[in-house]
């Protein structure tokens, strides 16, 4: 059965550009289950979003629609690549001539 909006019926007049917007959100564990290589775990995920949350969320990667997360993934492999980046320049060095 086919739904067909009334003029007046909420969503009805919504204009091209904000549906574009919209068509490139997706839940983050569709992406992390097609990466699951990346975080084995939904609790590894879980952790990378809490701990760049901020990050995702300045660069519109991460965004919350009526109280749920959703990512962006027009912008997600951006953001995600820096998230990365600034962990492995960040991460701890073993220290010379002590092995790791």
């Amino acid at each position: 059965m086919q739904t067909t909006l009334q003029p007046d019926a909420p969503g009805a007049n919504l204009s091209p550009d904000f549906v574009q917007a919209f068509s490139t959100v997706a839940n983050p564990d569709s992406w992390a289950s097609r990466n699951h290589h990346l975080f084995p775990t939904e609790t590894s995920f879980r952790w990378f979003l809490r701990r760049h949350r901020n990050r995702l969320t300045d660069a519109g990667a991460l965004v919350r629609i009526g109280g749920r997360w959703f990512v962006d993934m027009s912008k997600w492999p951006a953001a995600f690549a820096e998230c990365i980046r600034r962990d492995t320049l960040g991460a701890p060095q073993p220290c010379e001539g002590v092995a790791a």
